[in-house]
């Protein structure tokens, strides 16, 4: 009788979920603030009525984006995937990779370019908190 309460005990409290982990990028993101960097001028932006985003990224690896910089409003779409701590979002034709970290429930995603074509360079670190 012992042994058969045992084996019982060793059976329901084995977890075999097949549930498969949710990656810590899905859910809505709302931003917090942005640092905006270009040759060396630094612009801190604080989430207002004029300057808002809404990050959505889905688990079937697709996000979209909504909100507005400086009044104008700002929308899109597309997919996405993660390789160590890059993000690429695949918008239309355009390819963009993000450094990216995730601190308890703030996202930071980093860039930076060096155009030099159009004489400047810029780097941007964006900050959100997920809702």
């Amino acid at each position: 009788m012992i042994r058969r309460l045992i084996i019982l005990l060793l059976i329901v409290g084995c977890d075999n979920s097949t549930e498969p982990d949710v990656h810590p990028l899905v859910g809505v993101w709302e931003m917090v603030t942005i640092s905006l960097i270009i040759n060396d001028d630094e612009t801190i932006i604080n989430s207002d009525s004029n300057n808002n985003e809404i990050f959505i990224v889905n688990e079937d690896k697709t996000f979209s984006s909504s909100g507005e910089r400086d009044g104008i409003n700002n929308s899109g779409s597309g997919t996405w995937s993660t390789n160590g701590n890059k993000l690429t979002l695949i918008q239309n034709t355009i390819t963009t990779i993000i450094d990216y970290s995730i601190n308890s429930d703030i996202l930071t995603l980093n860039w930076s370019d060096d155009d030099s074509d159009y004489g400047f360079s810029y780097t941007s670190s964006t900050q959100y908190k997920k809702q």
